[in-house]
């Protein structure tokens, strides 16, 4: 198994695996993706086994207007291309936290989602190395297994959007202090 950044040419299956999991409500098109890995490469980070893509996770590096907006439902998903920022230069970000997915139709789907896990802290550290300051990470939850997921990792419930999004929308957030996963 290894975890990298995503590649734009590994976008269709990174997509493959969203679309057998996730509502078609809540699917990205192939072109937005690309535009996000171009402005930012290291948004994406995919898990491979065996060269096969079996999970990966987006972390979206924000200013704090829009990342307040998105997560106060008054901006869509799809709507973040102009304001991902890159990591060229060390400032104040707002990460969202977009997805963390696996195959969970592969028996090692519990290892994967613990290695995307442990990556994420290992991405936040370099991102602290470079000089990035991580204000906040934010999510919206849209299934029962990712309000777990983001409680264990110590993002803590505070809004529920659905009646804004017009589907089930669980808003988390926590300081970087207050995460549950070693930085390093």
């Amino acid at each position: 198994m290894e975890i990298k950044n995503g590649l734009i040419q590994d976008v269709s299956r990174l997509l493959a695996l969203d679309y057998k999991i996730f509502p078609k409500e809540w699917h990205l098109s192939e072109h937005f993706v690309k535009q996000i890995l171009t402005k930012n490469p290291e948004t994406y980070r995919v898990l491979y086994d065996l060269d096969k893509i079996k999970g990966y996770y987006c972390l979206y590096p924000l200013s704090k207007k829009p990342y307040e907006m998105l997560l106060a439902g008054n901006l869509r998903e799809t709507e973040l291309l102009d304001y991902v920022t890159d990591y060229f230069h060390p400032k104040e970000v707002y990460l969202y936290f977009f997805t963390l997915i696996v195959d969970i139709h592969d028996p090692l789907h519990k290892q994967y989602a613990k290695n995307l896990i442990q990556d994420i802290g290992k991405t936040l550290g370099c991102l602290e190395e470079k000089g990035i300051r991580i204000s906040e990470i934010g999510a919206i939850s849209i299934t029962q297994e990712g309000d777990r997921i983001l409680q264990r990792m110590g993002l803590c419930f505070t809004e529920d959007i659905s009646e804004i999004l017009g589907t089930r929308a669980l808003v988390y957030r926590c300081k970087l202090s207050e995460l549950k996963i070693s930085l390093d």
